[in-house]
């Protein structure tokens, strides 16, 4: 019992602090947990302050942050995949007993059924990615060619392409255009929306590969997505998926094809939020790179000739001589013997009975007589002179 009681405590406890966290919430917000709905002021507010706009959750927030989460996902979609196909494998001896019309839903094969309907689905969510990455892409500062325009064409193409999944949009078209033009063309029609899709989709996707080409997640995907639906398509055209394994490898490639993308477009859209609240290690410039490479390589020999400078002798501390030859020692030299001679000067006692020397003395005219002075000049030095003892 005393094990029990103790074990329920914390419980209580945690109970207790919500419904005190409940309390003063709703007082905060003009309510009263005592009074019913009707004892309530006719301006009360009738919602806590959590329901407030800013406590809602952005749209970016939908976006995984975690690669685990991606791979969560993806894992998720690929056990949905296998269902299917597993489904479509073993119905299919049961539908020869039920009839058509009953595998309706689960046929592969099939515009209207439950496979065509998840990857009418993965890309829709595919369409809503790249409006995503459109929103925040285009305030990239040095974007200046206006690259991340493509995504919204890449938001446009998937949501078009999405709709002629369940619909059969293009066949529709490629209808209408037999009936205008009287020409039927190759495989009933089917050149008629293989071409424009085929152009339109290529330009995108081109343009599409070389803005993710830095987020290495979203490139491999995307490269993956494309070698899966060349697959199908190949499949579909040369009848290779006419029996049931055929089928099956066709619709798997095709369902494989759209979550790939998904999850590309995801692993990208995760990087430039990433960028964009600048969260990602610092990318390496190719000035960088290149400073770095010539940093790492052996220092190359220069072909100019080398400054000569002549050595000079100095005595050692014991006495023997010295040889200088780089041009900071000479200049180190140099100052020192400056330094030594103004200390001398300042350090030298004055008391008359020693000669001092005179930079006006008669010995030294001879060097102020090849400089010009001026009267004042001239005026001043003989007043000097006649001054001296």
């Amino acid at each position: 019992m005393l094990i029990a009681f103790s074990l329920a405590r914390p419980d209580r406890r945690r109970r207790v602090f919500s419904d005190e966290r409940i309390s003063s919430e709703l007082a905060g917000a003009g309510a009263d947990t005592g009074h019913t709905r009707k004892q309530l002021p006719a301006d009360a507010a009738r919602y806590t302050a959590a329901a407030a706009v800013s406590q809602h959750a952005r749209v970016s927030d939908l976006v995984p942050r975690r690669y685990r989460t991606i791979a969560l996902g993806f894992g998720v979609g690929a056990v949905l995949i296998a269902a299917l196909e597993t489904a479509y494998a073993y119905a299919r001896p049961v539908a020869a007993q039920l009839g058509e019309q009953a595998f309706g839903a689960l046929d592969l094969a099939s515009g209207s059924s439950v496979a065509s309907w998840f990857g009418a689905m993965l890309l829709a969510a595919s369409a809503l990615v790249s409006g995503l990455i459109y929103i925040v892409r285009r305030h990239r500062i040095d974007d200046y060619p206006g690259r991340y325009r493509v995504w919204l064409w890449a938001a446009i193409t998937l949501a078009v392409i999405s709709l002629s999944a369940t619909s059969s949009f293009h066949s529709t078209l490629a209808a209408l255009t037999v009936y205008a033009s009287g020409w039927t063309g190759w495989r009933s029609g089917t050149l008629w929306w293989l071409l424009p899709g085929a152009a339109v989709g290529l330009y995108v996707g081109v343009r599409v590969l070389l803005d993710v080409r830095e987020c290495r997640l979203g490139l491999a995907s995307l490269v993956l997505a494309t070698i899966a639906w060349s697959t199908a398509l190949v499949m579909s055209l040369t009848g290779s998926a006419a029996d049931v394994t055929g089928v099956m490898a066709a619709s798997g490639a095709t369902l494989g094809g759209h979550l790939l993308l998904l999850a590309g477009l995801v692993g990208y859209a995760r990087y430039v939020l990433l960028d964009a609240e600048n969260l990602l290690p610092p990318r390496k410039t190719a000035a960088k790179a290149k400073a770095a490479d010539a940093s790492k390589s052996p220092a190359r020999k220069s072909t100019a000739p080398a400054p000569h400078f002549e050595p000079r002798r100095s005595e050692t501390r014991d006495g023997s001589p010295a040889e200088i030859t780089s041009e900071s020692e000479l200049e180190t030299e140099a100052q020192r013997s400056r330094k030594a001679k103004r200390k001398a000067r300042q350090e030298k006692w004055v008391d008359g009975r020693n000669r001092i020397d005179d930079p006006y003395s008669e010995e030294d005219t001879a060097d102020l007589d090849r400089q010009k002075l001026s009267k004042a000049e001239r005026k001043r030095l003989r007043k000097q002179k006649a001054e001296l003892p």
